[in-house]
């Protein structure tokens, strides 16, 4: 007997399968609900570090830009062309580098709803859509010029025909599946754990393979040839003499606390990238959810059920212990490629638990959204938590600059947000500690009235206190403030403090 795909609760999906675009009135509301909340103050706040690293790259020439990849990042081309083509277009606001993240982010909501709807009908399609939209953490993604996005639309669109090419074994799906699972690979080298976690899943059926192993083996083949180029680039980037030299492995005291603190976080960070005890209390509530919700559908659905449950296990499975290895904090951004499949699992529980006991799936939907809504407007107004701006310190200083004046930022490689909001002044001077040996960096120092000394993180970027120490001995200090919620990002960003000072007299 041929093997089928289709479950006893996708018929609802038959309807629409053969005209994908045209949208349900519900779907179009859901998708002007995304546009609206990723174009929300898209604009308003500063560049952080890791967006100003995409401005740096982005502004070289394109074969300069090319090979400073292939060395120093830990990424691969994709998105740094997406956005230095809109740059070229458009200019190097932040808005404009941002705007293919945010559009992104919009087209992943409706490949999430293709992939509920081929997975358990129309919809949990719309519900994980909707959860999708109202996201915080998917939110948060969408409104920075990074990769992220990108990598979830192609990883979600990669998923969506791999399994339509399983029921239909039809060749325009096979090819689709192996397009955007090269489009992932050239995002992020994570899109390959998806990859893996798909072709895990043809071994719950004995006989899928058998049937459908031509199409496979020719998208394989075909994204194998695609990604080839990309194999010494990620050995030489991960390597002593690339990015991956700034990795800097510690071998933990392993325990099961310390893995469930682990796992902890990463679920949080699928609520907020950052918060208390109630966000990641959210979290235990989330996995509570995921694992009941695969249970009811396994019994219901059959193999099916198993996708959401492998990708994300294989992903947990290779980067929770990578994690431990990789530093002393739990950087949940790792796992935000996993975030429209979580969020598609929350929505398949929803509708499972709704369908034994309906009040629970009513109560656990308003829950779900009532906390994201929560920790938005943590996100969004509390100055603790939201993105806050570099611009704001320039614009501070701007303003108190006189003739002769001389801003000195110790930001070592945090150089890059305050570049691009100090172009091309001639009285700015970046500064690492042993730049103070620099006979023209003294005689700089020399010739101003005042200098503003502006530390960026500077327990980072000056530990033994080289600089500060300096401008203890030779300076008097006239003004030192810290900048008010001047972080340049919530999850790691370092305070900026700001040292008004004279040189004292020579003696």
């Amino acid at each position: 007997m041929r093997w089928s795909m289709r479950s006893h609760n996708s018929e609802e999906a038959s309807t629409s399968e053969g005209l994908p675009f045209r949208f349900a009135p519900a779907l179009w509301a859901i998708l002007a609900l995304a546009l609206g909340l990723r174009l929300f103050r898209l604009g308003e706040h500063s560049i952080w570090l890791d967006e100003a690293h995409t401005w740096w790259i982005t502004a070289m020439p394109l074969r300069d830009m090319w090979a400073y990849i292939n060395v120093y990042e830990l990424h691969p081309h994709l998105h740094y062309l997406i956005v230095r083509s809109c740059v070229l277009l458009f200019g190097d606001t932040e808005l404009v580098m941002r705007l293919p993240s945010a559009l992104a982010g919009t087209l992943e909501v409706y490949a999430v709803f293709l992939l509920g709807r081929e997975l358990s009908g129309r919809t949990a399609g719309l519900l994980g859509g909707l959860l999708v939209a109202f996201s915080n953490s998917e939110i948060l993604f969408s409104q920075e010029a990074r990769m992220y996005s990108f990598l979830m639309l192609f990883l979600v669109l990669s998923t969506y025909h791999f399994m339509v090419a399983l029921r239909t074994n039809a060749a325009r799906s096979w090819a689709f599946f192996g397009l955007f699972t090269i489009l992932a690979a050239w995002t992020d080298y994570r899109a390959f754990f998806i990859a893996l976690a798909l072709h895990g899943y043809l071994c719950t059926a004995p006989g899928m393979l058998r049937e459908r192993w031509r199409g496979l083996l020719l998208a394989d083949l075909v994204t194998a040839l695609a990604v080839l180029p990309l194999v010494p680039v990620a050995a030489h980037q991960v390597g002593p003499g690339g990015a991956g030299a700034s990795l800097v492995l510690y071998f933990p005291d392993l325990s099961p606390a310390l893995m469930a603190r682990t796992l902890w976080s990463y679920l949080g960070g699928f609520i907020l990238p950052v918060g208390g005890g109630w966000i990641w209390s959210g979290a235990l509530v989330l996995l509570a959810l995921l694992v009941a919700g695969a249970a009811f559908q396994y019994r219901d659905q059959g193999r099916i059920a198993l996708v959401n449950p492998l990708i994300v296990g294989v992903s947990f499975g290779i980067l929770v212990p990578f994690s431990l290895f990789k530093s002393q904090y739990y950087d949940v951004r790792s796992m935000m490629f996993l975030s429209p499949f979580v969020l598609l699992g929350v929505a398949q529980a929803v509708l499972e638990l709704g369908r034994r006991w309906k009040p629970a799936g009513a109560l656990i939907l308003l829950g779900v959204l009532a906390l994201n809504v929560a920790a938005g407007n943590l996100w969004y107004f509390e100055p603790n938590y939201s993105k806050q701006n570099v611009r704001d310190v320039v614009g501070l200083l701007s303003a108190q600059m006189q003739e002769g004046d001389l801003v000195v930022v110790v930001p070592d490689y945090q150089q890059y947000p305050f570049r691009f909001y100090w172009r091309s002044s001639g009285s700015i001077l970046f500064l690492k500690p042993p730049d103070l040996e620099n006979p023209q960096v003294q005689e700089r120092l020399a010739a101003a009235t005042r200098v503003w000394w502006v530390f960026a993180g500077d327990k980072v970027i000056d530990p033994a206190g080289v600089v500060r120490n300096h401008v203890t001995r030779n300076y008097r200090v006239e003004q030192a403030v810290e900048a008010p919620n001047m972080a340049f990002h919530p999850i790691n960003g370092p305070s900026i403090q700001i040292y008004l000072a004279r040189a004292l007299p020579s003696r």
